[in-house]
Protein backbone atom coordinates (compact mmCIF):
# COMPACT_ATOMS: atom_id res chain seq x y z
CA UNK A 1 0.00 0.00 0.00
CA UNK A 2 1.61 3.30 -1.13
CA UNK A 3 1.36 5.75 1.69
CA UNK A 4 1.12 9.21 0.52
CA UNK A 5 2.14 12.24 2.37
CA UNK A 6 -1.30 13.93 2.68
CA UNK A 7 -2.27 10.62 4.14
CA UNK A 8 0.25 10.97 6.63
CA UNK A 9 -0.46 14.83 7.11
CA UNK A 10 -4.18 13.98 7.64
CA UNK A 11 -3.57 11.10 10.19
CA UNK A 12 -1.31 13.24 12.42
CA UNK A 13 -3.91 16.00 12.14
CA UNK A 14 -7.10 13.61 13.34
CA UNK A 15 -4.32 12.21 16.23
CA UNK A 16 -3.31 16.31 17.27
CA UNK A 17 -7.25 16.84 17.41
CA UNK A 18 -7.68 13.73 19.40
CA UNK A 19 -4.63 14.64 22.13
CA UNK A 20 -6.80 18.47 22.42
CA UNK A 21 -10.11 16.94 22.98
CA UNK A 22 -8.56 15.09 25.55
CA UNK A 23 -7.07 18.17 27.18
CA UNK A 24 -10.13 20.23 26.98
CA UNK A 25 -11.74 17.01 28.50
CA UNK A 26 -9.49 17.12 31.23
CA UNK A 27 -9.51 20.76 31.83
CA UNK A 28 -13.07 20.94 32.03
CA UNK A 29 -13.03 18.58 34.77
CA UNK A 30 -10.18 20.32 36.52
CA UNK A 31 -12.41 23.64 36.09
CA UNK A 32 -15.69 22.52 37.33
CA UNK A 33 -14.67 19.54 39.97
CA UNK A 34 -17.38 17.30 37.71
CA UNK A 35 -16.22 14.74 35.57
CA UNK A 36 -19.53 13.82 34.25
CA UNK A 37 -20.76 16.81 32.13
CA UNK A 38 -23.09 15.13 29.39
CA UNK A 39 -24.64 11.37 29.44
CA UNK A 40 -22.09 10.64 26.25
CA UNK A 41 -19.11 11.19 29.20
CA UNK A 42 -19.87 7.56 31.07
CA UNK A 43 -23.66 6.69 30.15
CA UNK A 44 -23.19 3.95 33.46
CA UNK A 45 -21.54 6.71 35.74
CA UNK A 46 -24.57 8.65 34.42
CA UNK A 47 -27.05 6.33 35.53
CA UNK A 48 -25.43 6.17 38.84
CA UNK A 49 -25.50 9.46 39.74
CA UNK A 50 -28.90 10.11 38.54
CA UNK A 51 -29.98 7.29 41.27
CA UNK A 52 -28.18 8.69 44.10
CA UNK A 53 -29.39 12.04 43.50
CA UNK A 54 -32.92 10.87 43.60
CA UNK A 55 -31.86 8.89 46.64
CA UNK A 56 -30.19 11.96 48.45
CA UNK A 57 -32.90 13.33 47.69
CA UNK A 58 -35.56 11.12 49.16
CA UNK A 59 -33.13 10.85 52.57
CA UNK A 60 -33.24 14.45 52.83
CA UNK A 61 -37.35 14.53 52.72
CA UNK A 62 -37.20 11.87 55.55
CA UNK A 63 -35.04 13.62 57.30
CA UNK A 64 -37.71 16.54 57.52
CA UNK A 65 -40.07 14.71 57.97
CA UNK A 66 -38.28 13.36 61.34
CA UNK A 67 -37.70 16.78 62.51
CA UNK A 68 -41.16 17.54 62.14
CA UNK A 69 -42.67 14.67 64.06
CA UNK A 70 -39.89 14.98 66.69
CA UNK A 71 -41.50 18.57 67.07
CA UNK A 72 -44.63 17.18 67.30
CA UNK A 73 -44.29 14.35 69.79
CA UNK A 74 -42.08 17.21 71.92
CA UNK A 75 -45.43 19.43 71.47
CA UNK A 76 -47.24 16.65 72.72
CA UNK A 77 -45.13 15.64 75.59
CA UNK A 78 -45.15 19.22 76.83
CA UNK A 79 -49.21 19.30 76.54
CA UNK A 80 -49.71 16.21 78.42
CA UNK A 81 -46.88 17.29 80.81
CA UNK A 82 -49.15 20.36 82.06
CA UNK A 83 -52.01 18.30 81.77
CA UNK A 84 -50.70 16.29 84.36
CA UNK A 85 -49.51 19.37 86.94
CA UNK A 86 -53.03 20.63 86.25
CA UNK A 87 -54.80 17.35 87.44
CA UNK A 88 -51.79 17.29 90.14
CA UNK A 89 -52.77 20.66 91.22
CA UNK A 90 -56.80 19.77 90.94
CA UNK A 91 -56.05 16.60 93.44
CA UNK A 92 -54.03 18.92 96.01
CA UNK A 93 -57.50 21.44 95.91
CA UNK A 94 -59.61 18.69 96.36
CA UNK A 95 -58.05 17.19 99.29
CA UNK A 96 -57.54 20.45 101.16
CA UNK A 97 -61.73 21.02 100.38
CA UNK A 98 -62.53 17.55 101.62
CA UNK A 99 -61.24 17.71 104.75
CA UNK A 100 -64.57 19.63 105.90
CA UNK A 101 -62.37 22.36 108.23
CA UNK A 102 -62.13 25.19 105.60
CA UNK A 103 -64.13 28.51 106.20
CA UNK A 104 -66.68 29.00 103.12
CA UNK A 105 -64.44 31.68 101.94
CA UNK A 106 -61.37 29.19 101.34
CA UNK A 107 -63.99 27.23 99.99
CA UNK A 108 -64.79 29.37 97.06
CA UNK A 109 -61.50 30.26 96.47
CA UNK A 110 -60.80 26.50 95.73
CA UNK A 111 -63.83 26.22 93.75
CA UNK A 112 -62.79 29.31 91.57
CA UNK A 113 -59.14 27.74 90.91
CA UNK A 114 -61.20 24.48 89.96
CA UNK A 115 -63.14 26.09 87.46
CA UNK A 116 -60.02 27.94 86.24
CA UNK A 117 -58.35 24.65 86.28
CA UNK A 118 -61.16 23.18 84.05
CA UNK A 119 -60.95 25.84 81.48
CA UNK A 120 -57.64 25.99 80.78
CA UNK A 121 -57.76 21.98 80.37
CA UNK A 122 -60.11 22.55 77.54
CA UNK A 123 -57.41 25.19 76.31
CA UNK A 124 -54.58 22.30 76.35
CA UNK A 125 -56.85 19.68 74.98
CA UNK A 126 -57.23 22.41 72.14
CA UNK A 127 -53.30 23.13 71.90
CA UNK A 128 -51.73 23.59 68.18
CA UNK A 129 -48.86 22.95 66.78
CA UNK A 130 -47.75 25.13 63.50
CA UNK A 131 -52.01 26.35 63.54
CA UNK A 132 -52.71 22.39 63.84
CA UNK A 133 -54.79 20.99 66.53
CA UNK A 134 -52.37 17.99 67.95
CA UNK A 135 -55.27 16.08 69.74
CA UNK A 136 -57.74 16.14 66.70
CA UNK A 137 -56.65 13.15 64.66
CA UNK A 138 -55.91 14.04 61.23
CA UNK A 139 -58.93 16.61 60.96
CA UNK A 140 -56.22 19.63 62.47
CA UNK A 141 -58.23 22.02 61.17
CA UNK A 142 -60.85 21.48 64.39
CA UNK A 143 -60.20 22.07 67.94
CA UNK A 144 -61.17 18.71 69.88
CA UNK A 145 -62.96 20.59 72.94
CA UNK A 146 -65.56 22.99 72.19
CA UNK A 147 -65.77 25.94 74.64
CA UNK A 148 -67.55 24.15 77.10
CA UNK A 149 -64.96 21.37 77.45
CA UNK A 150 -67.14 18.76 75.72
CA UNK A 151 -65.66 16.85 72.84
CA UNK A 152 -66.22 18.19 69.23
CA UNK A 153 -64.80 15.67 67.39
CA UNK A 154 -66.72 13.00 65.11
CA UNK A 155 -66.69 9.74 67.00
CA UNK A 156 -67.29 6.35 65.07
CA UNK A 157 -67.88 3.08 66.84
CA UNK A 158 -66.22 -0.29 65.51
CA UNK A 159 -66.98 -3.51 65.49
CA UNK A 160 -65.53 -4.81 68.75
CA UNK A 161 -68.07 -2.37 70.47
CA UNK A 162 -65.10 0.86 71.00
CA UNK A 163 -65.43 4.11 70.47
CA UNK A 164 -62.81 6.06 68.71
CA UNK A 165 -62.31 9.19 67.21
CA UNK A 166 -62.84 9.69 63.67
CA UNK A 167 -59.66 9.86 61.69
CA UNK A 168 -57.14 8.90 64.32
CA UNK A 169 -53.61 8.54 63.02
CA UNK A 170 -51.37 11.30 61.96
CA UNK A 171 -48.17 9.23 60.31
CA UNK A 172 -45.17 10.86 59.13
CA UNK A 173 -43.38 8.67 56.41
CA UNK A 174 -40.15 8.38 57.70
CA UNK A 175 -38.03 5.70 55.72
CA UNK A 176 -38.73 3.82 52.62
CA UNK A 177 -40.61 1.02 54.04
CA UNK A 178 -42.57 2.45 57.22
CA UNK A 179 -44.24 5.46 58.72
CA UNK A 180 -44.36 6.65 62.01
CA UNK A 181 -47.43 7.75 64.12
CA UNK A 182 -46.90 10.57 66.13
CA UNK A 183 -49.80 11.82 67.80
CA UNK A 184 -52.16 11.11 70.75
CA UNK A 185 -55.70 11.55 69.89
CA UNK A 186 -58.29 13.50 72.71
CA UNK A 187 -60.14 10.94 73.37
CA UNK A 188 -57.12 8.91 74.28
CA UNK A 189 -56.99 11.64 77.50
CA UNK A 190 -60.40 13.41 77.63
CA UNK A 191 -62.25 9.92 76.64
CA UNK A 192 -63.71 7.52 78.58
CA UNK A 193 -60.86 5.60 81.14
CA UNK A 194 -61.30 2.22 82.36
CA UNK A 195 -61.34 1.54 86.18
CA UNK A 196 -61.80 -1.04 88.63
CA UNK A 197 -59.39 -3.89 87.21
CA UNK A 198 -58.46 -6.57 89.17
CA UNK A 199 -54.97 -8.43 88.78
CA UNK A 200 -55.01 -12.09 90.19
CA UNK A 201 -51.43 -13.45 90.78
CA UNK A 202 -52.45 -16.93 92.37
CA UNK A 203 -49.66 -18.87 94.82
CA UNK A 204 -47.31 -22.09 93.18
CA UNK A 205 -49.81 -24.73 94.33
CA UNK A 206 -53.28 -25.78 95.49
CA UNK A 207 -56.97 -25.42 94.30
CA UNK A 208 -57.73 -21.77 92.72
CA UNK A 209 -61.63 -20.64 92.24
CA UNK A 210 -62.15 -17.59 90.51
CA UNK A 211 -65.97 -16.04 91.42
CA UNK A 212 -66.72 -12.17 89.95
CA UNK A 213 -70.37 -10.63 90.06
CA UNK A 214 -70.93 -8.89 87.49
CA UNK A 215 -73.36 -6.28 86.16
CA UNK A 216 -73.25 -5.90 82.60
CA UNK A 217 -74.62 -5.09 79.37
CA UNK A 218 -74.36 -7.35 76.13
CA UNK A 219 -71.93 -10.32 76.31
CA UNK A 220 -69.35 -10.72 78.64
CA UNK A 221 -65.97 -13.13 78.02
CA UNK A 222 -63.25 -14.20 80.60
CA UNK A 223 -60.09 -15.54 79.18
CA UNK A 224 -57.66 -17.91 82.18
CA UNK A 225 -54.77 -19.06 80.50
CA UNK A 226 -54.55 -22.85 80.31
CA UNK A 227 -51.06 -23.32 81.02
CA UNK A 228 -48.84 -21.97 84.59
CA UNK A 229 -45.73 -20.11 84.61
CA UNK A 230 -43.46 -23.63 83.58
CA UNK A 231 -45.43 -24.42 80.57
CA UNK A 232 -47.35 -27.35 82.31
CA UNK A 233 -50.99 -27.82 81.05
CA UNK A 234 -54.19 -27.14 84.25
CA UNK A 235 -57.16 -27.78 84.07
CA UNK A 236 -59.98 -25.34 83.64
CA UNK A 237 -63.37 -25.57 85.02
CA UNK A 238 -66.32 -22.88 84.14
CA UNK A 239 -70.46 -22.92 85.12
CA UNK A 240 -72.38 -21.08 82.95
CA UNK A 241 -74.44 -18.23 84.84
CA UNK A 242 -77.03 -15.85 83.56
CA UNK A 243 -77.66 -12.37 83.12
CA UNK A 244 -80.07 -10.65 86.45
CA UNK A 245 -80.92 -7.92 83.90
CA UNK A 246 -80.32 -5.01 86.17
CA UNK A 247 -78.55 -1.96 85.33
CA UNK A 248 -75.25 -1.66 86.06
CA UNK A 249 -72.99 1.60 86.89
CA UNK A 250 -70.44 2.37 84.19
CA UNK A 251 -66.67 1.54 84.68
CA UNK A 252 -65.45 4.26 82.49
CA UNK A 253 -64.95 8.10 83.76
CA UNK A 254 -63.93 11.10 81.91
CA UNK A 255 -61.72 13.91 82.67
CA UNK A 256 -64.10 16.29 82.05
CA UNK A 257 -67.10 14.54 83.74
CA UNK A 258 -65.15 14.40 86.88
CA UNK A 259 -64.21 17.94 86.91
CA UNK A 260 -67.87 19.05 86.26
CA UNK A 261 -68.87 16.27 89.52
CA UNK A 262 -66.05 18.45 91.62
CA UNK A 263 -67.17 21.06 90.78
CA UNK A 264 -70.89 19.88 92.03
CA UNK A 265 -69.65 18.74 95.11
CA UNK A 266 -67.91 21.68 96.19
CA UNK A 267 -70.85 23.92 95.43
CA UNK A 268 -72.82 21.36 97.86
CA UNK A 269 -70.02 21.27 99.95
CA UNK A 270 -70.42 17.26 99.65
CA UNK A 271 -67.05 16.19 101.55
CA UNK A 272 -67.28 12.76 100.83
CA UNK A 273 -67.99 12.71 97.09
CA UNK A 274 -65.04 15.43 97.02
CA UNK A 275 -62.84 11.87 98.65
CA UNK A 276 -64.33 9.46 96.37
CA UNK A 277 -63.39 11.50 93.74
CA UNK A 278 -59.82 11.45 94.37
CA UNK A 279 -59.72 7.68 92.76
CA UNK A 280 -61.03 8.96 89.87
CA UNK A 281 -58.70 11.96 89.66
CA UNK A 282 -56.14 9.23 90.32
CA UNK A 283 -56.91 7.08 88.11
CA UNK A 284 -56.92 9.90 85.22
CA UNK A 285 -53.50 11.23 86.49
CA UNK A 286 -52.25 7.39 85.77
CA UNK A 287 -53.82 7.54 82.39
CA UNK A 288 -51.96 10.82 81.29
CA UNK A 289 -48.48 9.52 82.74
CA UNK A 290 -49.18 6.53 80.84
CA UNK A 291 -49.69 8.36 77.50
CA UNK A 292 -46.71 10.01 78.23
CA UNK A 293 -44.42 6.99 78.58
CA UNK A 294 -46.00 6.28 75.25
CA UNK A 295 -44.96 9.31 73.63
CA UNK A 296 -41.29 9.26 74.90
CA UNK A 297 -40.77 5.87 73.88
CA UNK A 298 -41.75 7.22 70.15
CA UNK A 299 -39.58 10.15 70.50
CA UNK A 300 -36.83 7.62 71.34
CA UNK A 301 -37.92 5.88 67.98
CA UNK A 302 -37.96 8.66 66.27
CA UNK A 303 -34.46 9.73 67.37
CA UNK A 304 -33.10 6.78 66.31
CA UNK A 305 -34.77 7.00 63.26
CA UNK A 306 -33.07 10.48 62.67
CA UNK A 307 -29.45 8.77 63.27
CA UNK A 308 -29.79 6.96 60.69
CA UNK A 309 -31.39 8.85 58.17
CA UNK A 310 -28.28 11.38 59.11
CA UNK A 311 -26.03 8.48 58.22
CA UNK A 312 -27.44 7.34 55.20
CA UNK A 313 -27.00 11.51 54.23
CA UNK A 314 -23.35 11.27 54.57
CA UNK A 315 -23.05 7.70 53.24
CA UNK A 316 -24.97 9.12 49.84
CA UNK A 317 -23.15 11.69 49.85
CA UNK A 318 -19.75 10.33 49.69
CA UNK A 319 -20.92 7.73 47.23
CA UNK A 320 -21.98 10.81 45.21
CA UNK A 321 -18.82 12.27 45.20
CA UNK A 322 -16.86 9.01 44.30
CA UNK A 323 -19.19 9.17 41.17
CA UNK A 324 -19.37 12.58 39.91
CA UNK A 325 -16.43 14.59 41.37
CA UNK A 326 -13.17 14.68 39.92
CA UNK A 327 -9.85 13.31 41.14
CA UNK A 328 -7.62 16.37 41.13
CA UNK A 329 -4.70 14.75 41.55
CA UNK A 330 -5.14 12.06 38.68
CA UNK A 331 -6.59 14.76 36.84
CA UNK A 332 -3.49 17.03 36.77
CA UNK A 333 -1.48 14.22 36.19
CA UNK A 334 -3.38 12.79 33.10
CA UNK A 335 -3.53 16.79 31.47
CA UNK A 336 0.52 16.56 32.02
CA UNK A 337 1.03 13.39 30.35
CA UNK A 338 -1.57 14.74 27.33
CA UNK A 339 0.29 18.21 27.28
CA UNK A 340 3.59 15.74 26.26
CA UNK A 341 1.64 13.65 24.32
CA UNK A 342 0.49 17.10 22.38
CA UNK A 343 4.06 18.29 22.28
CA UNK A 344 5.80 15.39 20.61
CA UNK A 345 2.57 15.48 18.30
CA UNK A 346 3.41 18.93 17.17
CA UNK A 347 7.22 18.15 16.87
CA UNK A 348 5.94 15.22 14.58
CA UNK A 349 4.37 17.42 12.51
CA UNK A 350 6.43 19.70 11.53
CA UNK A 351 8.95 17.03 10.17
CA UNK A 352 5.89 15.55 8.22
CA UNK A 353 4.69 18.22 6.77
CA UNK A 354 6.39 19.67 4.05
CA UNK A 355 7.83 22.85 2.19
CA UNK A 356 5.88 23.43 -0.78
CA UNK A 357 7.12 25.87 -3.52
CA UNK A 358 5.37 28.64 -2.05
CA UNK A 359 7.38 28.57 1.10
CA UNK A 360 10.80 29.13 -1.10
CA UNK A 361 9.44 31.74 -2.97
CA UNK A 362 9.02 33.96 -0.34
Amino acid sequence: MRITNSMMVSRMMGNMNSNLRSMDKLNNDLASGVKIHRPSDDPVLVGRSLKIHTDIAQTAQFTRNVDDAYSFLDKTETSLKELNNVMHRVRELTGQAANGVLTKEDSQKIESEIKQLKDHMTKIGNDTYVGRHIFSGFATDKPFLDKQGSISSEFISSADGSIKTKGQDIEYQVGVSGKSTVNITGDQIFGPVETDRVKYEPDAGGDYYWKENLTLMGSYKMNVPQLDKDGNEIDVDGTLVKDTGKAGATKEIMVQGTMDKLIAAMEKGDSEAMSNLLQDIDVHMDNINKLRGDVGARMNTVEVIKDRAETMNLNFAKLLSETEDTDMGEAVMNLSMREAVYKASLSTGARIIQPTLIDFLR
